[in-house]
């Protein structure tokens, strides 16, 4: 091999490590707004289950209420 082939090699080399590299770099960040995403629609889910618990729970007032107000007339 000549030093001008070694050379061009280890351009070549470099530029990959570069590329893989920024790889790397944009794996990370995607894995960070994946991450957030999960987060985000975890809480979506717990806000939806602790609605149908209020819903619920608000059932059961109105039909104590109404129970009530039949029972006193």
């Amino acid at each position: 091999m000549s030093p001008e082939n070694i050379i061009g090699i280890m351009r070549r080399l470099d530029a990959i490590k570069e590329d893989v590299d920024e790889l790397k770099s944009l794996a990370k960040e995607t894995n960070g707004r994946i991450k957030e995403l999960e987060i985000w629609r975890a809480r979506a889910q717990g806000a939806m289950g602790t609605a149908r618990i209020l819903w619920l729970v608000a059932g059961g007032v109105i039909t104590a209420i109404a129970i009530e107000m039949f029972r006193s007339v």
